[in-house]
C-alpha cells in the first residue's frame, strides 16, 4: 500500500512538472524594458572617447575610425572569442580525470540462497556480502590514444580558424582606412562649400523677385523673361541638390568615426594643396604583394589546411580505439577484505561496419571539399591579381582627369573675375554673373571630388594588395600616435616602402607578452582586445 502511494505521488509530480512546461507562453518585453535598453545602449557607444580639440586631419579620422568604429570593436571581440576557443580546444588534450562518489541504501540485507549445480539442491539458509548502507568512490584517469589524435588536429584546426578570424579583422580595418579616405575628402569640400552655397542662393532668390517685378511692369519681353527665370530656378535648383550631399557627408564621417550625430567637429582644411600622389612601387611588384598579402587569399591558405586535416580526420576515424585507465577505488562495505586498491587496463575498440560504410564516404567528402578548397582559392587568386590591375590602371586615368578637372576649375575661376569687373561696369546682367559664380562653385566641387577620387584611386591600390595601414607594434593606442603611424605607414607606400607582410612576426596569442613589450603589438586577437577595452 505504501509504495502504491509513493508511486502516485511520484506520477502526480511528473504530471505537474509537464503541465508547467507546457504553459510556458511568449512574453514580450515591456516599454520601460525597452527604454532602459536604449539608456543603457547610447550610454556605451560613445563613452571613453578622446574629445575633439582641434580640427580633425584625415589621418586623425582614420585613427579615430579604427579605434571607436563599432564594427571594427565588434572584429576584435570575435578574435579574441576565437582565441579563447583556441585555448579550450588545448585543454582537451589533456587526459580524462574523473572522480565519483554514491550512497546506496535498502532497508532489508541483499541476501540470497544458492543451487548446486550438479545436484540442484538449494541451499538451506540465506546469505549476503553487502552491507545495507553503503559509500563508493573512486577517481580515475583514461587517455584514448585515438581521442587525443583527433583532439590534436582538431586544436590545430581551431588554430586555423583563429588566424582566420585575424585575416578578417584585417579586411575589415583596410575597407574602413579606404571609407574615411572617401568620407573625409567628401566632407571637406562640404565645409568648403557650403559657406559659399548660401549667399549665391540668396543672391539668386532676389534676381527671381527683381525678374517678377520686371514681368509685371512688361519691361522685357515675356518669354524673355521665362527664360531668364527658368535658368535661375534651374541654378536654385542644382545648388539645393549639391547642398542636401555635401550636408549628409559629414554625418557620414561622423558614423565612421563613432561621433555622436549632431556633434559639431571642424576638419582640417589644407586648401591650395592638391598635390599629386607618385605611386613608385611597380605593378608586377604589386601583384607579388598581392598574392601574400590578401586577407581573402590567406584565409583561403588557412582553410586549406583545415580541409587537410579533415581528411586526415577522416582516415583516423578507421583506425581502432585504443584507451588506457587507472582508477583509485574505496568501498565501504566490511564484508571486503580491503576497502581501498588500485586497479588498471588496457582496452581496444573497433567499429567493423565503419570500415565499408561511413568510413570511405567520409574520406571522399572531406578530399573532394579540399578541392573545392583549391579551387576557390585559385579564383580568387585571379580575381586579387585582376583587382590590382584594375586599380592601377584606375588610378593613373582619375590622375589624368583631375589635372584635367584642375584645369577647367582654373579656367571657370577667370569667367567669374572677368564677369565680376563687367558686372562692376554695368555691362552684364545677374544671371550672367549668377551663371558665373555657379560655373566656378561647381567647378570647385568637381575639383574637390576629382582630387578626392584620386587619392582614392590610389589608396584602392593599397587595399588591393592587402597593404597593413598600421605598423605592426605602437607605443600607445592614443589618437595622436595612432594618426602619426597612419601617416608614416601612408606615406611610406607611396615611396614604395612596401614589402609582404610575414604573419609569424606579426601574431601573438598572449596577453602577458603584451605588457612587458615596450611597444604593443596591434596584429594578435589579445593585444586588439587589450587595445579595445583601453
Amino acid at each position: 500500500m505504501i509504495k502504491i502511494r509513493q508511486r502516485s505521488i511520484l506520477g502526480v509530480s511528473l504530471l505537474a512538472f509537464t503541465l508547467a512546461g507546457c504553459s510556458i507562453t511568449p512574453e514580450p518585453l515591456t516599454t520601460a524594458e525597452h527604454e532602459e535598453r536604449i539608456k543603457e545602449d547610447l550610454g556605451n557607444l560613445y563613452t571613453d572617447q578622446e574629445k575633439i580639440s582641434e580640427p580633425i586631419t584625415m589621418y586623425e579620422a582614420m585613427a579615430r575610425a579604427l579605434k571607436y568604429n563599432m564594427d571594427n570593436r565588434l572584429k576584435i571581440m570575435e578574435e579574441a572569442l576565437s582565441s579563447q576557443q583556441l585555448t579550450v580546444a588545448k585543454m582537451g588534450l589533456l587526459p580524462k580525470l574523473t572522480a565519483n562518489a554514491g550512497y546506496s541504501g535498502r532497508s532489508e540485507p541483499d541476501a540470497s540462497n544458492s543451487e548446486n549445480l550438479d545436484t540442484g539442491v538449494k541451499s538451506s539458509s540465506y546469505s549476503y556480502s553487502d552491507d545495507k548502507n553503503l559509500i563508493t568512490a573512486d577517481l580515475g584517469l583514461s587517455w584514448n590514444v585515438l581521442d587525443f589524435g583527433l583532439s590534436y588536429i582538431r586544436a590545430q584546426q581551431v588554430a586555423d580558424r583563429y588566424m582566420i578570424t585575424t585575416e578578417r579583422r584585417r579586411k575589415v580595418v583596410h575597407n574602413i582606412v579606404q571609407d574615411v579616405r572617401a568620407s573625409y575628402w567628401r566632407a571637406l569640400s562640404a565645409q568648403r562649400l557650403l559657406d559659399k552655397i548660401t549667399p549665391l542662393q540668396q543672391q539668386i532668390t532676389k534676381a527671381l523677385k527683381s525678374s517678377e517685378e520686371i514681368s509685371r511692369a512688361r519691361l522685357r519681353p515675356a518669354l524673355e523673361t521665362l527664360q531668364y527665370r527658368r535658368n535661375l530656378l534651374e541654378a536654385l535648383r542644382q545648388l539645393k541638390m549639391l547642398g542636401r550631399e555635401l550636408v549628409s557627408s559629414k554625418i557620414e564621417l561622423a558614423t565612421l568615426m563613432n561621433i555622436q550625430p549632431g556633434t559639431e567637429y571642424t576638419l582640417a582644411d589644407g586648401s591650395g594643396d592638391f598635390s599629386i600622389p607618385d605611386v613608385q612601387i611597380k605593378l608586377k611588384e604589386l601583384e607579388t604583394i598581392a598574392l601574400i598579402n590578401r586577407p581573402e587569399l590567406r584565409e583561403e591558405a588557412y582553410q586549406k589546411r583545415i580541409s587537410s586535416k579533415d581528411v586526415t580526420r577522416a582516415m583516423m576515424g578507421l583506425i581502432p580505439g585504443l584507451e588506457f585507465n587507472y582508477n583509485l577505488n574505496y568501498d565501504s562495505n566490511s564484508f571486503n577484505n580491503a576497502s581501498n586498491w588500485n586497479s588498471w587496463g588496457a582496452s581496444i575498440s573497433y567499429n567493423l561496419l565503419k570500415s565499408f560504410t561511413e568510413g570511405p564516404a567520409a574520406i571522399k567528402q572531406a578530399e573532394d571539399q579540399l578541392k573545392v578548397v583549391e579551387t576557390r582559392r585559385l579564383a580568387l587568386s585571379m580575381a586579387v591579381l585582376s583587382q590590382v590591375h584594375i586599380a592601377y590602371t584606375r588610378y593613373q586615368q582619375v590622375k589624368d582627369e583631375f589635372i584635367t578637372t584642375a584645369d577647367l576649375h582654373d579656367v571657370n575661376t577667370g569667367i567669374l573675375r572677368e564677369t565680376r569687373n563687367a558686372a562692376q561696369t554695368q555691362r552684364q546682367d545677374d544671371l550672367r554673373l549668377i551663371e558665373a559664380q555657379l560655373n566656378s562653385l561647381l567647378a570647385e566641387l568637381q575639383r574637390d571630388i576629382g582630387y578626392a577620387e584620386m587619392l582614392n584611386a590610389a589608396g584602392r591600390i593599397f587595399v588591393s594588395v592587402g597593404a597593413d595601414p598600421l605598423p605592426d607594434t605602437v607605443k600607445d593606442y592614443s589618437i595622436k600616435t595612432l594618426s602619426k603611424a597612419l601617416k608614416a605607414r601612408i606615406e611610406g607606400w607611396y615611396a614604395g616602402r612596401m614589402s609582404p607582410a610575414d604573419p609569424s612576426q606579426t601574431i601573438n596569442t598572449s596577453a602577458n607578452e603584451v605588457d612587458t613589450k615596450p611597444e604593443e603589438p596591434l596584429s594578435s586577437g589579445s593585444s586588439w582586445f587589450s587595445w579595445l577595452k583601453s
